[in-house]
């Protein structure tokens, strides 16, 4: 038998059949979505994102910012510590010098015995010692809102840690704290005490001081005295049921009543954290 041979197909149709071949293959990469009616592209990777090392490095920036918060409140107290001193230092330093002129005095001159009942008398005293009374609240609101400030941070880190943890505490600080071994409640609530009654001792002494004047005063000064007074006993009974609150517990250890996830919803009741 004869061996055939088989024909070659020219190259114009090798080079016809090729190129159909790879067009079909690009329909089919970049073929209609039955959804979208738009194109989809050959190769789509979605850009991952490391959401644990994102949540660690937010939990690392509130620790830092905690930590300042501190500091802050700690020369919130030594700058009001340094104030109470001068002051003291101040009225003690008239007292001495009065107490030495009249042990010593000049020929010629009559000697008046030392009261601070014409001081108290003086509207000018008076006005002066009114605006350091609300100055010394302003300080008291400012320290009220450095403690709500760490607490809200501390409060979040903790929430964070039960969304790393699965449900469980990764950061155990703040509930080794609140155990008695862990502890230093009475310390804080000492100190906060004694602060609390210096703040509220200061504020009532400037407020008292100048009653005489006050009371024989003009209209400004009996109206600026009693708005400081109504404020001053609003900061001072909120402060104190804040105090009873958390004698105790700080609270930012409590089991969460809001999932670090929620916190994505936009259509989360932000007023309500038990919603």
């Amino acid at each position: 038998m004869r061996k055939t041979k088989r024909r070659r197909p020219p190259a114009h149709r090798v080079d016809a059949q090729s190129s159909t071949s790879v067009a079909a293959e690009d329909l089919k990469k970049t073929s209609a979505s039955p959804l979208t009616g738009t194109p989809e592209p050959a190769s789509s990777k979605p850009t991952q994102i490391n959401l644990k090392r994102l949540q660690l490095k937010e939990a690392e920036w509130i620790w830092h910012e905690t930590v300042d918060s501190i500091r802050l409140i700690q020369r919130y107290r030594g700058l009001y510590v340094t104030a109470v001193f001068l002051s003291v230092g101040w009225v003690i330093g008239q007292v001495l010098i009065a107490s030495i002129n009249a042990g010593n005095p000049t020929p010629n001159v009559p000697v008046h015995q030392f009261s601070l009942e014409p001081l108290r008398s003086r509207e000018d005293l008076a006005i002066l010692l009114i605006v350091i009374a609300a100055v010394n609240m302003l300080f008291m609101f400012l320290m009220l809102e450095s403690y709500a400030y760490v607490r809200s941070l501390l409060r979040y880190r903790f929430i964070l840690g039960y969304e790393l943890g699965g449900n469980m505490p990764a950061w155990r600080f703040e509930r080794w704290k609140d155990t008695r071994e862990g502890s230093i409640r009475r310390w804080t609530a000492t100190l906060n005490t004694l602060f609390f009654l210096i703040c509220v001792f200061v504020t009532t002494t400037a407020l008292a001081f100048p009653f005489p004047a006050m009371k024989n005063g003009n209209m400004f000064i009996k109206a600026a005295w009693g708005a400081v007074v109504l404020l001053f006993l609003i900061l001072a009974g909120v402060t104190i049921l804040l105090g009873l609150r958390y004698r105790k517990q700080a609270g930012a250890a409590s089991v969460p009543t809001i999932r670090w996830e929620d916190l994505g919803d936009v259509d989360l009741d932000l007023g309500d954290p038990a919603s």
